[in-house]
């Protein structure tokens, strides 16, 4: 009898369905990487994107603050200006009413000094009116009417008012 064909084949099939097996596992493996990398990229992707907002919220912020601090410095500059010509024209004032006190203290001064030289004259004088009338300054003087005399008859049918009229002619 002639021996059955016996399948030798057993061997390779069972090689391809180990190397079958071997490419699913590789092949799962890989899908595996695939995802977690996609989900990496997307994740980091998601990071830089924030990262760009926060960066350009931050650039939009300090531009603000910048607009406003260049205006706060010109509004400041204005204000120093305002301040050094004011305190310029403050200055200039100041002088000028320092040099018209000085000059008013010496006219005060002269003017003291002529009062004190005209005070001696005035001592001299009197001491000179003293010495030429003697004992007159003791006497009493006075501006008591001791008799009436009218004007009427010098000058007859005149009034007071037509006096006083023709003198201020």
């Amino acid at each position: 009898a002639v021996p059955a064909y016996e399948a030798k084949s057993g061997g390779v099939i069972d090689m391809l369905r180990d190397l079958q097996d071997k490419a699913k596992t590789e092949l799962y493996n890989s899908r595996t990487k695939e995802a977690q990398a996609k989900s990496d990229y997307q994740m980091l992707r998601q990071s830089l994107k924030d990262e760009i907002k926060f960066a350009k919220d931050k650039v939009a912020k300090l531009q603000s603050t910048k607009a406003e601090e260049s205006s706060d410095k010109a509004s400041n500059a204005k204000d120093l200006s305002e301040a050094s010509s004011n305190l310029a024209a403050d200055s200039k004032e100041l002088e000028e009413l320092s040099g018209e006190c000085r000059r008013k203290k010496e006219d005060y001064e002269a003017e003291s000094k002529e009062r004190v030289e005209e005070l001696k004259a005035l001592g001299t004088a009197k001491e000179a009116l003293i010495k030429k009338t003697g004992a007159a300054e003791a006497q009493a003087y006075s501006f008591l009417q001791l008799g009436q005399e009218s004007s009427a008859g010098r000058y007859p049918g005149k009034t007071v008012v037509q006096l006083i009229r023709g003198a201020a002619r």
